[in-house]
């Protein structure tokens, strides 16, 4: 016999939500609420476990504003990379053959710009999963503050900061020991073991390498801050079709600029930000 309290309780898809004032309201309302599942194991035939990894997937797919954000912020991100890496390389080259300052080959280019923009989008899709409303959990309804223009600076810094120590200590000693064993200056287990060295002598390297790319990835990381403002106020408006395709044209316009400059650019002035 169901009493007439039980009839009440609205339900989502078998799950019933209960706020900590023990009253029952639809999911969508209940980003502020302790949450409790519970399942009706004889309807559906699944575990308890197996329908919260599908609740999970299906939030992780309707949050479209954070899923929208992080991706944008990661492209630009990695062209920031790719754009400190290239840089770099080319004021490093200054230093031995100052008549002489050009690219390096498309080979190498490619491979060093792979690494850089690795180590870029890494930081920034994980900078801006956090920043859309904090935490690892994923609510289609949640709600985030734009952040203002010196925060987001300062946050540039920050991934410059951490761009070198992520490359430094890590990317680069690997590409470098891919590059030796393609060459054929090493074999199969010199390169193991030259890749477990790297890794255990991280630290070190993230100081040795990491000094030499500071400046440069210094003021990539304020360009970053700049161009993830530009994305963010796109993202954050109250238009519709600036915030679904405006956050995307602004994004993939920037680093198409900051991949077009790193490339492109005349080596002489390009020098001068290293």
């Amino acid at each position: 016999m169901v009493s007439p309290r039980q009839k009440k309780r609205p339900i989502f898809n078998n799950v019933y939500i209960r706020q900590s004032t023990n009253k029952y309201q639809p999911f969508r309302d209940t980003q502020y609420a302790t949450i409790s599942l519970m399942i009706d194991n004889g309807a559906t035939g699944k575990s308890s476990s197996q329908k919260q990894l599908e609740e999970q997937s299906m939030q992780l797919w309707q949050d479209t504003p954070r899923l929208r954000f992080v991706i944008t912020a990661a492209i630009y991100g990695a062209s920031i990379g790719i754009f400190t890496i290239i840089v770099n390389f080319l004021v490093q080259s200054d230093d031995k053959y100052p008549y002489l300052v050009q690219h390096m080959p498309l080979g190498r280019t490619i491979i060093f710009s792979g690494s850089g923009a690795a180590g870029g989008l890494l930081i920034s899709a994980l900078a801006a999963f956090w920043l859309h409303g904090g935490g690892l959990s994923l609510f289609p309804d949640r709600k985030r503050k734009r952040l203002n223009f010196r925060n987001w600076v300062l946050l540039g810094v920050g991934y410059g900061l951490i761009f070198t120590v992520i490359m430094g200590g890590l990317i680069l000693p690997l590409t470098f020991n891919m590059l030796n064993f393609s060459d054929g200056i090493m074999n199969p287990m010199e390169l193991i073991h030259t890749n477990v060295d790297a890794v255990l002598r991280g630290p070190v390297f993230a100081i040795v390498l990491g000094v030499r790319l500071l400046f440069t990835a210094v003021i990539a990381g304020i360009m970053f801050g700049v161009g993830a403002w530009l994305i963010d106020i796109f993202h954050s408006s109250s238009n519709h079709i600036a915030v679904s395709y405006g956050t995307w044209v602004i994004a993939l316009a920037l680093a198409s600029a900051v991949i077009g400059i790193a490339t492109i650019g005349p080596e002489q002035v390009l020098t001068h930000l290293g």
